[in-house]
């Protein structure tokens, strides 16, 4: 059993024993909480539930809370040990909340700030910046990133780790970034992106990775996880590995398309016509002809009355999709309609459902995991790696 196999298999039996665990400490809401956890250093749940009554009778909201004197919160904290220091975190914490965060706890912050958006590549502003309001509450705590944040443009290259791999490689391979330490401790760490080779053509993808293996389920069969986008990726998993991947650029060429050729000229609204749609997705997926020499016919279709002026923005969509489908078909020749790798599409919102539709088109089933599963696929690297419990 690997490394990665003995940490999931513990984790998933303490789940198991531990499926609810109750909060031990004292709270009415998500407010409450957080300052109670705030006390909880160096101190015994125990003694932080005798402090948070009278302390929550000075005041137990944000708004109210700021404006009691750091004195006074210290005074009725005192017990719980550290107490300036927490007392200054609480308030400071109280203010922060109201001022950027309409006085509610949030459940993740975050920013439109890709690298190519971030002032001089200043990313230790924008770290400290972002993460400011954790770090009062936690102190110096381990972070864990992944993406573009580890590319050549981010902050620090973390370099490739090859196909085939899984959870160990890539937490033996984390990049740190200098500077940020606690003592001896690195406090920041990067994971790698992962490459792969076809026909001597190398293909790369960062954070698409920590998507899957956050995705992945224990003693799951062979899956194909699909992650829709402008740069689409479809990733080959086996016995917790990604064995290979594909890279397919039909959001952006669909772009182009619409924005700068003749195809986009002829095009009468953006609206979502699903007939359209479905003949252009059918004609990539039964043609023998390549995308290339079909992509006119977007044109010709419009001209000889075979797709209404206002359905050629969804028909040119279907044309570039079946075409993407019909690749990565071939290229996974496994992929039968009645025997197949478990299909899963990574994400939500409109572009997860136009998937949808051509898969169905095409006789497969998938199955659809919401939202980002990058955070566990973080947590899961993390354990690994002993950046946390």
């Amino acid at each position: 059993m690997t490394k990665a196999e003995r940490a999931e298999f513990i984790h998933g039996r303490l789940g198991e024993l531990y499926p609810e665990t109750p909060v031990p400490l004292d709270h009415r809401d998500a407010y409450t909480l957080l300052v109670a956890v705030l006390l909880s250093a160096q101190c015994t749940d125990e003694r932080v539930n005798r402090v948070t009554p009278g302390l929550f009778a000075l005041a137990d909201t944000p708004e109210r809370m700021m404006q009691v004197p750091v004195r006074e919160i210290e005074e009725a904290i005192r017990s719980c040990g550290l107490a300036p220091r927490k007392a200054r975190a609480i308030s400071e914490l109280s203010g922060l909340l109201v001022e950027n965060h309409e006085g509610k706890v949030p459940e993740s912050i975050s920013a439109d700030l890709g690298i190519i958006k971030v002032p001089d590549q200043d990313f230790q502003s924008v770290y400290h910046q972002q993460l400011t309001p954790w770090f009062k509450l936690h102190g110096s705590v381990p972070v864990i990133a992944s993406g573009m944040i580890g590319s050549r443009q981010g902050w620090v290259e973390a370099p490739y780790v090859a196909c085939p791999s899984g959870l160990e490689e890539l937490s033996e391979q984390l990049a740190y970034v200098p500077g940020n330490t606690k003592g001896n401790r690195p406090l920041l760490a990067i994971v790698p992106g992962m490459n792969h080779w076809s026909e001597g053509i190398p293909d790369v993808m960062r954070g698409e990775e920590t998507q899957v293996f956050g995705a992945m389920e224990e003693e799951e069969p062979p899956m194909i996880c699909i992650l829709p986008g402008t740069h689409s990726k479809w990733v080959l998993t086996k016995s917790g590995r990604i064995e290979d991947f594909m890279t397919f650029m039909s959001g952006e060429l669909f772009a182009v398309l619409k924005d700068h050729s003749i195809l986009g000229k002829l095009m009468q609204g953006e609206a979502d016509e699903k007939e359209s749609f479905e003949k252009g997705c059918l004609q990539a997926l039964d043609s023998s002809s390549g995308l290339l020499s079909q992509l006119f016919s977007a044109r010709t279709m419009g001209l000889f009355q075979q797709v209404e002026e206002e359905g050629i923005h969804s028909y040119l969509s279907g044309l570039i999709l079946g075409s993407e489908l019909k690749e990565a078909f071939s290229r996974f020749s496994s992929l039968r309609p009645t025997e197949s790798p478990m299909l899963k599409l990574i994400g939500d919102g409109k572009l997860i459902e136009v998937y949808q539709r051509a898969f169905s088109l095409a006789g497969y089933s998938t199955k659809t995991v919401p939202g980002n599963p990058a955070i566990s696929g973080l947590r899961k690297i993390a354990r690994l790696a002993s950046i946390m419990e």
